[in-house]
């Protein structure tokens, strides 16, 4: 079962990322350890995360501290006690009304039952976050990350040569400066945004035969 990733584990694994690469060990050395995004597993976190869908962190931010005026502690059961009203005046959209709703209804049923998840593995639990509607893949991936249970670096750490790719691609020069560009071209053209790097990939992954 994967390790989560918390201020208690963080050093250790360090510790262990730093001595397999001496990249990685400078850049600790010259800008310490990075911070956690961490974020409690549970309902308000989840919650959250659906507020944040599709609007900017600030704005989901400033309406989850105001849900947090009229509902403290946020339980499924108290959330269900807010009418639409209270919710609107919040800053919860119709859609993410009902979103929450469905959330909480389902850990109350115990259809949803998040204790449970982090003895899971990651393809397991999207599979039971995204059975509740309003949570899709996003959602489900954002809740693993913050919720401390493992997702950023699977791909990385699963994929076979992983290390051979990050010595062939890696660059520590200034590729804009004259006397280096001759390394650009050992390297593939880079995409131009987040969305053209998941196309390329989604590309790759359909497609492979079968």
């Amino acid at each position: 079962m994967p390790i989560p990733l918390t201020d208690d584990t963080l050093p250790t694994a360090l510790t262990g990322l730093t001595a397999r690469d001496p990249r990685l060990a400078r850049i600790v050395a010259d800008y310490g350890p990075p911070p956690l995004w961490a974020r409690e597993p549970g309902f308000p976190t989840l919650l959250r995360i659906i507020l944040e869908q599709q609007v900017s962190l600030a704005s989901a931010k400033a309406a989850f501290d105001r849900l947090l005026m009229v509902a403290l502690p946020l339980t499924p059961e108290r959330f269900l006690e807010l009418d639409d009203a209270t919710l609107k005046a919040a800053g919860f959209s119709r859609q993410k009304t009902r979103y929450g709703r469905e959330l909480a209804a389902a850990v109350l049923s115990g259809s949803l039952d998040l204790d449970a998840l982090d003895v899971l593995d990651d393809e397991t639990v999207r599979a039971e976050l995204v059975k509740v509607v309003g949570i899709g893949r996003w959602t489900a991936d954002i809740y693993l990350l913050m919720a401390g249970l493992t997702v950023a670096a699977r791909h990385g750490l699963e994929m076979e040569h992983a290390l051979d790719i990050v010595n062939s691609t890696y660059v520590d020069v200034n590729i804009f400066h004259d006397e280096h560009k001759e390394k650009t071209k050992c390297l593939a053209q880079l995409p131009v945004s987040c969305w053209e790097s998941a196309a390329r990939r989604k590309r790759r992954t359909c497609s492979r035969p079968g």
